[in-house]
């Protein structure tokens, strides 16, 4: 009976060993550390490029280990570097992760290889000193907050693949000074509050909504083109864009959310147009309250339809002209929608 229980205990022994063994067999498997870098296994057959531990200032990231590609730049790789002046994302990445280069205070020049179709979440953050990066050309989606509080970053070109911008995307990028939204581009987040410099923004033809607060104290702003197919502003879309002297709507527009100028101290003048929707029904936009707030400075409101004052579609939310404030509410014919 002894002999029987030794045995027993001994084959469990033999058992725990050997999960244990092929426990660390596997972790093994799946991370590995070469020169400064640590890569991680992926469940695709591919590795990630998981954490840096050096201190070169110029990198040019390893695109195959181990005789497979590296088509990641994980989650936090190089985050809150302090040393890293320049890298080159080269061709075979995909991806570059969530906050992968968050707060690289020193980080200067980015060149991302056109491969990239996926800049995560906050990736770039906090680099203060970035002023240059070249965008891949298959990019699809930027995360929320990708360059938020990049202070130096002046200009950016994003290809016309991208079809989201997430929240946050541009806050607080205090040097950027013009942005042409792609022409995909079907979501556009709040991505440009605070950004103090810019002047003048394109909007993309795919894009239906300027969503709240999305170009919130731009103080700079004076003129916002395209976008002809955006049928609602968001409130406080462009709140405390104080620099903005005229608005022409877009033609198809339906709908002009609360406090969307708010602050607006610049405004003189705002056109709105009568349009035919696709029931070939004549529309026009309703206006909210306060959507003027502030507007000190703002005179005239031209309202472009195709019938009568009498018979004209402008709907306004408060009685009167109270939404105007008070300013002058033109009529004018238009000869084409």
């Amino acid at each position: 009976m002894k002999k029987m229980l030794m045995t027993g205990a001994l084959i469990a022994l033999l058992i725990t060993a050997a999960v244990l063994l092929a426990s660390c067999g596997g972790k093994g498997d799946t991370f590995f550390t070469e020169g400064d870098y640590t890569y991680r296994l992926t469940e695709r057959g591919d590795y990630e490029l998981f954490s840096y531990d050096g201190k070169e200032k110029n990198l040019i990231l390893p695109t195959r280990v181990k005789g497979k590609k590296v088509t990641a730049v994980g989650e936090r790789a190089f985050a809150e570097n302090e040393t890293v002046e320049t890298v080159a994302v080269g061709e075979g990445f995909e991806t570059v992760g969530k906050e992968a280069f968050v707060d690289c205070i020193s980080l200067e020049k980015v060149l991302l290889a056109d491969s990239v179709e996926t800049v995560g979440s906050y990736a770039f953050s906090g680099c203060m000193s970035l002023s240059d990066i070249q965008m891949p050309k298959k990019l699809s989606k930027l995360g929320e907050g990708t360059f938020k509080r990049c202070i130096s970053l002046g200009k950016i070109a994003l290809p016309d693949t991208v079809a989201y911008i997430g929240d946050y995307a541009f806050e607080g990028c205090v040097s950027l000074v013009s942005f042409n939204l792609p022409a995909q581009t079907a979501t556009l987040g709040k991505a440009f509050i605070g950004c103090v410099s810019l002047v003048h923004v394109s909007l993309g033809k795919e894009l239906r909504e300027i969503k709240a607060e999305t170009f919130a104290s731009c103080h700079s702003l004076k003129s916002v083109g395209g976008g002809e197919n955006v049928t609602v502003i968001g409130r406080g879309a462009f709140r405390d864009c104080r620099s903005l002297v005229e608005y022409i709507a877009p033609r198809k527009l339906r709908i002009v959310n609360e406090e969307a100028f708010r602050g607006c101290s610049s405004l003189m003048s705002v056109t709105f147009h009568e349009y035919v929707d696709a029931n070939g029904k004549k529309s026009a936009a309703m206006i909210h309250s306060n959507v003027f707030d502030g507007c000190t400075a703002l005179k005239t409101v031209y309202y472009c339809y195709s019938g009568t004052e009498e018979n004209s579609l402008l709907t306004v939310e408060e009685s009167g002209n109270e939404a105007f404030l008070g300013a002058k509410l033109v009529f004018t014919y238009q000869t084409e929608k």
